[in-house]
């Protein structure tokens, strides 16, 4: 792979997300503040040294869609020099960064340097360090939702509507979750999103269709009618929140306590309730639902 753009930002960047469109990246730092970058952006320049460089190139979230890799394809493309060379030449002289069997890396031309974003948030008031972003994925479109985990101890979530994809300030706070710890680690988040799931809420049924207080207590929570929020924690455990709708209604719905020591990430699968979490007790957990709800 080569390296052909890179974003300077005033502080540690913790957590990124690469948009659904392929163009713009959503970036959380250690100044508690969120950020969109457009990758069609920036400017041609050689950066100040190879640490720069380095410390860049994280491993993202990134989008599987085909559109997105065109666009950062195109992107890329855009940065590829024209000048009047052989096939050969020419293929050299778009390869930015190569490595070398023996002196390592090797800056070999000019890269794009982004140094603006299209748009920014503060998480919260006291700007403590972002450690983790997460937006949902619908079956078929960029998702609704975005958790952001501070070092507050709080994970916020954010309901993006139906905004443009870059838009940040437009955002409403949907809900605050606290129980979990998260300190000064690294703790990941992630959604699960119903296949029944409706994002606003539904007429209860009226008073004189429920025959008695049994009746009500007897309907069933389930999963598939949910959004769920699953995150780490420092305390040794893992955290299940139903986020109800976007009205409002979040609570914990369960503290998972088999590990023994931090619990660094967690994620569940892409269609069912079921969730992995794993530990600095070098251990990865598969959880599900006790009833069997869940195709084989």
């Amino acid at each position: 792979m080569v390296l052909f753009l890179f974003f300077e930002n005033d502080a540690t960047i913790n957590s990124l997300y690469i948009y659904g469109d392929g163009h713009h990246i959503l970036s959380g730092d250690s100044k508690g503040y969120l950020k969109v970058w457009d990758t069609r952006a920036g400017i041609v320049s050689v950066p100040p040294s190879f640490s720069t460089l380095s410390s860049t190139s994280t491993s993202t979230p990134v989008s599987t869609s085909t559109s997105a890799a065109n666009s950062l394809a195109s992107s890329s493309a855009g940065l590829r020099t024209t000048d009047k060379h052989n096939d050969s030449d020419s293929e050299e002289e778009e390869e930015i960064l190569s490595m070398d069997a023996v002196d390592g890396p090797k800056l070999k031309s000019n890269v794009r340097n982004v140094t603006t974003y299209v748009d920014s948030l503060v998480n919260e008031e006291s700007n403590k360090p972002i450690s983790d972003l997460h937006i949902c994925r619908g079956p078929e479109d960029e998702g609704r939702y975005l958790a952001v985990n501070s070092y507050d101890n709080i994970i916020r979530v954010y309901d993006r509507g139906t905004v443009e994809t870059g838009a940040l300030k437009t955002m409403t706070l949907m809900a605050n979750l606290s129980g979990h710890k998260n300190q000064t680690y690294p703790i990941k988040n992630s959604f699960f999103v119903g296949k029944n799931y409706q994002s606003e809420p539904q007429k209860s049924k009226k008073k004189e269709e429920i025959e008695n207080k049994e009746e009500e207590a007897a309907v069933s929570f389930d999963v598939q009618d949910s959004l769920l929020l699953a995150t780490g924690s420092a305390d040794n455990n893992a955290y299940i929140f139903n986020l109800g709708s976007s009205q409002g209604g979040a609570k914990l719905l369960q503290k998972l306590e088999r590990h023994t020591d931090r619990v660094y990430a967690v994620n569940f699968h892409p269609t069912e309730p079921i969730l992995a979490t794993c530990s600095s007790d070098f251990t990865v957990r598969l959880w599900s639902p006790k009833k069997k709800i869940y195709s084989q």
